[in-house]
C-alpha cells in the first residue's frame, strides 16, 4: 500500500504537465511484465488493459499526464486530480482520487450545519 504522505508528495512534486508528452518516462511503464497490465501507447493515449473497459482510467490522454514515476514496487501515473499506481510485481492496481478542498460556502454551511 502507498502511504498518504507519498501520495501527497507526488501531487505536490508533479503538479504541472511537462512541456511535451515526449518528456514522460515511458520506459518505466514497459519495465512492468506485459502479462500484468497489458499497456499500449499510441501518439495520443495510454491504454491499460488490466483496468475495466467501463473505467475512465482505462484510456488516458497523454496530454493529461503530469508524470510517470518509477517507485520501488509500483509505477505511478500522476494526473492533476488522481494517481494510478500499477504494481510491478502483480496485477494489482490502486487509484487515488484527490480530495478537493471544500469551498468557502461549503465551510460556512458546515459551521451552521446547513
Amino acid at each position: 500500500m502507498i502511504s498518504q504522505k507519498a501520495i501527497q508528495y507526488l501531487y505536490k512534486e508533479y503538479n504541472e504537465r511537462p512541456e511535451s508528452p515526449d518528456c514522460l518516462d515511458f520506459d518505466a511503464l514497459f519495465s512492468i511484465p506485459s502479462e500484468y497490465h497489458g499497456i499500449s501507447i499510441n501518439e495520443e493515449n495510454i491504454e491499460i488493459c488490466s483496468i475495466s473497459q467501463a473505467s475512465p482510467f482505462r484510456t488516458i490522454s497523454l496530454r493529461h499526464i503530469n508524470a510517470i514515476v518509477n517507485l520501488e514496487e509500483n509505477i505511478a501515473i500522476v494526473l492533476n486530480n488522481s494517481i494510478i499506481f500499477l504494481s510491478k510485481l502483480s496485477k494489482d492496481i490502486f487509484i487515488d482520487i484527490k480530495r478537493q478542498s471544500p469551498s468557502v460556502v461549503e465551510k460556512i454551511k458546515q459551521l451552521f450545519h446547513c
